[in-house]
């Protein structure tokens, strides 16, 4: 292989794809003089907000970006170092064969195709949660992944966060009492787009 291997000891999602800055290592056994060129696919509030993130991994370059409304990829674009293309139209991105990798950060009904595409296109991959929509959307996924040699992950990050560990181990412990009922919201504003 030519280029590092797209997550070596889980670095990348260790580092790059959590949701608070890291002190970074290198996450590379090769060469020092190679480095990891990442495409962004649905550069919204996560795949937009890992950038700076990545920016701050040694050797990992954001050299291409893609989403389908035209602000999101200009504010993309702008805060990724050196000069990313922008793409409307995933498909294209994955055709640059200066791409080693890919995040996928699409809405959850696109990830599976996204991803499948990407292994097809030979780039490995971090998928952010939820991997698919749908049982047959994981297994067709899944059967890719398993013909490939390529890299594929998915990011759970509130799944591993200290913050949401520690509450559940407070109510397995009975330490909040007893609890009879559960209520959230999330409320964005309205239509995003």
């Amino acid at each position: 292989m030519k280029r590092r291997k797209f997550v070596v000891n889980s670095g990348l999602a260790a580092a790059a794809f959590s949701t608070s800055p890291m002190v970074f290592g290198k996450v590379f056994n090769e060469s020092p003089n190679e480095s990891l060129n990442i495409g962004i696919i649905g550069t919204g509030d996560r795949g937009g907000g890992l950038i700076p993130f990545i920016n701050q991994i040694p050797d990992f370059n954001v050299v291409a970006c893609c989403d389908i409304i035209p602000s999101r990829l200009e504010k993309a674009i702008s805060r990724s170092e050196g000069n990313p293309s922008g793409y409307k139209d995933y498909r294209k991105l994955l055709e640059n064969t200066d791409v080693d990798a890919i995040l996928v950060a699409t809405p959850l009904n696109t990830h599976s195709k996204i991803a499948m595409d990407s292994v097809d296109a030979e780039k490995h991959v971090y998928c952010e949660k939820t991997m698919a929509k749908g049982y047959d959307g994981i297994l067709n996924l899944v059967g890719k992944v398993n013909t490939s040699n390529k890299t594929f992950q998915t990011g759970h990050q509130y799944h591993s966060s200290r913050l949401y560990t520690h509450v559940v181990d407070l109510i397995k412990n009975g330490k909040v009492g007893k609890i009879t009922a559960f209520e959230c919201q999330w409320n964005r504003n309205g239509d995003w787009r």
